[in-house]
């Protein structure tokens, strides 16, 4: 098939391919597109998992600055334990 462009004549030429080519050609698509796919998820998965486990610190370390330490002596702890045996 001949088209004129200009001054130039350009030939294409149709090179049929077997059917074996086809399918590897056919493979070779479908692998890269999965691929794509499963690189895509992952980056997103551990975008959303970092971002996940920031929040999760930030409410850590919140937490210790809200609790108030009690202090028990040892023999209020006794007392305690006697009261109950006693009941």
């Amino acid at each position: 098939m001949k088209i004129p462009l200009f001054i130039v004549d350009i030939e294409i030429q149709y090179h049929p391919r077997s059917r074996k080519e086809w399918m590897y050609f056919a493979g070779t698509v479908v692998s890269l597109v999965l691929c794509c796919f499963i690189v895509y998820y992952t980056v997103v998965y551990l975008k959303s998992e970092i971002t996940r486990q920031k929040i999760e610190e930030k409410n850590v370390k919140m937490q210790p600055e809200k609790q108030e330490k009690k202090t028990v002596t040892v023999e209020d702890a006794l007392d305690s334990i006697r009261e109950h045996l006693t009941k």
